[in-house]
């Protein structure tokens, strides 16, 4: 085993970072670290976890599968676009039961082995060890330092959006000096805001950026969304894609992605930041009004404060309401991963910080029956979720230089 072949003393006299990087990577084993008993009572509470969540459905008649919603595309199309009050909540309540509830009992022991075999790596527990993709001793500390320097905005933004949910349904469900109700903002986890943006508009009469019904008209598939794509890439004097690409990629379903040119320890990114701060950039920048009218898909480009308002403000419903919800869900992971969060407090643990973060709070009483963190597939699926990289900053610093 590479772990023995390889202990941590003899790494630490390597001249050459890479090296020792890559030795470092394929000597972690995860839970192939566990007794054969453990690792399959590991891979058995992941799968039963796994099947809880993505068979979960609201029912209101379980006599009669008609009447049953799916996460997707039902409740989320619900949380979506519906108005009402009382039908969201049961969206939300019910979701949230099917989901969270039956995974209460299963989550102690898979964070138990989970720990089990990250300790055998050399990390104190599984949270421990996601925080060492980045690479920084002061990382939690520096998250809430970054959290606090967008903390104001995001508490304007806030304001106004519990401001304009009252003008909606009123003081009788929304306490202008408290928690918005977590089923109104148009997500099943109140994680990004878009979707209610027709009730958040600044300037109504300003055309709106929202180019869904012309890429139907055009005819958009696909396909033809990675053609568009690879224009914009090459427009950037990047190569455009071999025709292997085209002739053998499933565009619809993909594979996972292949390294096979690198060595095994670095056919995955830096870490989870890298991909979603490259995507985020790149999404960004083709989804300016300017872009978006260049590509056929904006009939008229306005440019005014108002238009430009409006934009900003779907954007940040998008982006940075997202920021806490991405900060708060590992933190209370690696809290649960660390015992400062037991299972008796699993679910007030989780409010309170969503509450702190957010602003949020549950519409109907929740105890710890409830099982919340899991009506998000993050948990039982055991995916990390930060993400973060000052990639814009760098892009706007190496443009300016």
């Amino acid at each position: 085993m590479a772990k023995q072949v390889f202990p941590k003393a003899f790494l630490e006299t390597l001249p050459n970072k890479s090296t020792k990087k890559l030795i470092e990577k394929i000597s972690e084993l995860g839970a192939a670290n566990l007794p054969i008993p453990e690792r399959e009572e590991y891979n058995r509470l992941l799968s039963n976890m796994d099947e809880i969540y993505s068979t979960a459905k609201v029912c209101s008649d379980a006599e009669n599968p008609d009447l049953c919603w799916s996460l997707e595309p039902d409740l989320t199309h619900i949380m979506a676009t519906s108005r009402s009050y009382k039908r969201l909540l049961y969206a939300w309540e019910g979701w949230h039961n099917a989901s969270g509830v039956p995974l209460r009992k299963l989550y102690p022991r898979f964070v138990e082995l989970s720990n089990q075999a990250m300790e055998a790596d050399g990390f104190k527990d599984t949270g421990d060890y996601w925080r060492s993709w980045y690479e920084s001793s002061a990382f939690e500390a520096d998250l809430e330092r970054l959290y606090k320097t967008v903390e104001p905005l995001y508490k304007q933004l806030h304001a106004f959006v519990r401001r304009r949910l009252y003008e909606q349904y009123g003081p009788k469900y929304i306490n202008l000096r408290g928690p918005i109700p977590a089923h109104l903002l148009g997500n099943m986890w109140s994680q990004t805001w878009n979707n209610v943006y027709d009730l958040m508009i600044p300037f109504p009469d300003k055309p709106k950026v929202d180019v869904t019904d012309k890429m139907r008209e055009q005819g958009y598939n696909a396909t033809h969304m990675f053609r568009v794509a690879e224009k914009f890439f090459t427009s950037l004097d990047l190569i455009p894609m071999p025709e292997e690409f085209w002739n053998e990629s499933m565009l619809v379903k993909p594979n996972d992605r292949e390294y096979k040119d690198l060595p095994v320890g670095y056919r995955r990114g830096a870490n989870p930041g890298f991909h979603e701060a490259i995507g985020d950039v790149l999404s960004l920048s083709v989804s300016t009004p300017k872009h978006l009218h260049s590509i056929g898909l904006l009939d008229k480009l306005t440019n005014d404060n108002e238009t430009d308002i409006n934009y900003l403000l779907k954007m940040a419903l998008e982006k940075m309401a997202f920021l806490p919800f991405g900060y708060l869900i590992d933190q209370w992971r690696w809290n649960v991963f660390r015992g400062r969060t037991t299972p008796d407090n699993y679910n007030a643990d989780w409010w309170d910080l969503r509450t702190k973060y957010q602003g949020i709070c549950p519409p109907t009483p929740r105890t710890e029956d409830h099982f919340d963190p899991g009506a998000k597939y993050h948990i039982p699926g055991n995916t990390p979720y930060i993400r973060t990289e000052d990639t814009w900053k760098e892009l706007c610093r190496v443009v300016l230089s």
